[in-house]
């Protein structure tokens, strides 16, 4: 859990760092640290299990939640990171364009 807390302290910086200096380079560090998070955060807070479904033969995901204080610091940065999604989105807009006219 003290990595997750790590993580989110550094991600809220970078955050900050990002919203100062919405670069192309200030995104994709931010972009990597929001994945890094996530994929840490979900690791702790969920379990994913498969079950094949005896009618129709098909398998079945079933999400638990297994640390509940992961699951409320995940939905918690997240949502504190809405504004920052929005700027990030829109230099990804950017970026395409600019990839686009240039190619």
């Amino acid at each position: 859990m003290l990595e997750l807390e790590d993580l989110k302290e550094d991600l809220q910086d970078m955050g900050d760092s990002f919203e100062k200096e919405p670069t192309i380079a200030n995104f994709r560090i931010f972009r990597e640290m929001i994945g890094r998070f996530a994929r840490k955060a979900t690791s702790l807070a969920y379990r994913i299990e498969k079950v094949k479904n005896s009618r129709s033969g098909s398998i079945l995901e079933i999400v638990s939640i297994i640390d509940r204080n992961a699951n409320e610091i995940y939905h918690l940065v997240m949502q504190g990171q809405q504004s920052r999604f929005c700027i990030a989105s829109k230099i990804a807009n950017i970026n395409g364009m600019i990839i686009k006219v240039s190619a």
